[in-house]
């Protein structure tokens, strides 16, 4: 089972003039566009693996079971053997497609006068989502006391997205 990346909650806070992430601030007037986008995770090779493991041990288990059911002198043996080779079948297939339904991981982009950065990455697209639209309000309507928000998020590389449908690092 894939493990989740560690998850940390991060203190933004939004000024009269500056966003403040966690040691990282912006300026509010430098921010051209915020944008929150969902990151698709890459196929890993060990799943193609996977499956043609369990393809060819579903193979296995229907040739012992054909073999067992033309034995004429056991058919109980044969039913036994073909109920608990289905019960491993859907075993092996329930957590195989548990294995291969990740969660979507969200990120919150700001583009400034450069290109586009990751600053934030999470699980929760409702907060991210509700702290884009914030931004966006603050740089309209600029907040005459600090906001704090804390955002629960994916702690791993900070990169920088470039050219169009990038995702950023994609490194195994």
């Amino acid at each position: 089972m894939a493990r989740d990346p560690a998850t940390i909650t991060a203190h933004v806070v939004l000024n009269t003039r500056t966003l403040r992430i966690g040691h990282q601030t912006y300026q509010l007037r430098n921010i051209a566009r915020v944008q929150t986008v969902a990151i698709e995770q890459p196929r890993k090779p060990h799943l193609f693996l996977s499956s043609l493991a369990m393809s060819v041990g579903i193979v296995f288990l229907l040739i012992v079971g054909a073999v067992a059911f033309s034995s004429p002198g056991k058919p109980v043996l044969a039913g036994v053997f073909f109920v608990v080779a289905l019960v491993v079948i859907g075993w092996i297939f329930i957590k195989s497609k548990v294995r291969r339904s990740p969660r979507l991981l969200y990120a919150l982009l700001l583009e400034t006068t450069g290109t586009p950065q990751t600053v934030l990455a999470s699980y929760d697209y409702a907060d991210l989502s509700r702290l884009s639209d914030n931004i966006v309000k603050a740089i309209e309507d600029p907040p005459t006391s600090p906001q704090n928000y804390y955002i629960n998020t994916v702690h791993g590389d900070q990169f920088t997205v470039k050219g169009h449908h990038n995702i950023g690092k994609q490194a195994g």
